[in-house]
């Protein structure tokens, strides 16, 4: 079902499909800005962290069932690039977010810990339904709190509450939740 049916399910508005997918928009745009771009095994995500260090920590998880590259850069006499293998690094269940650097591993180059900087290239773990489920609450609180604020009964007008406050709580439960790491 697309979006703008299960908010028209939800909630009753005035507001005509494309004043409502503008609303769809800018609520996935504001996910895609705070948490980066949906999974999609057609465009994995890098991002290039410090290293120096035993594990890394990313943001979100890896789908692991899908191509992992990493790269390391050494600043020794110059920028040095380095390819890991598979065997250079394990990937810490159950959260799949921990790249732990393998001192044991087979490859040219091992060690215990990360390079000067490390870069990962893969697709995050697939949240697209919760990102969805999350796009339709932020639009029906928009509709809510626009319709709320503009009703005024005699010489009372309800507390609006704190939109703002609300709109973040929704946006927030899209964040990753790791649990705790010993690493």
């Amino acid at each position: 079902m697309a979006i703008i049916d299960r908010v028209k399910e939800r909630t009753e508005t005035d507001l005509t499909d494309p004043e409502l997918q503008m609303i769809i928009d800018e609520a996935n745009q504001d996910i895609i800005n705070k948490f980066g771009p949906h999974a999609d095994p057609g465009n994995p995500i890098s991002v290039l962290l410090p290293g120096n260090r035993e594990s890394i920590i990313l943001q979100r998880s890896i789908d692991i069932s899908q191509t992992v590259a990493i790269v390391e850069y050494y600043d020794w006499w110059g920028e040095t690039t380095y390819n890991c293998v598979a065997s250079d690094y394990r990937i810490w269940p159950p959260f799949n977010h921990r790249i732990q650097r393998r001192w044991d591993g087979s490859s040219a180059l091992p060690r215990r810990t990360w390079g000067d900087r490390v870069k990962v290239t893969y697709v995050p773990v697939n949240d697209g339904n919760m990102r969805e489920e999350v796009i339709v609450k932020l639009v029906v609180l928009a509709i809510q709190y626009d319709a709320f604020t503009q009703q005024t009964v005699g010489d009372y007008s309800g507390q609006t509450g704190d939109y703002k406050d609300e709109r973040n709580k929704l946006l927030m439960s899209i964040a990753p939740r790791h649990g705790m790491d010993m690493a």
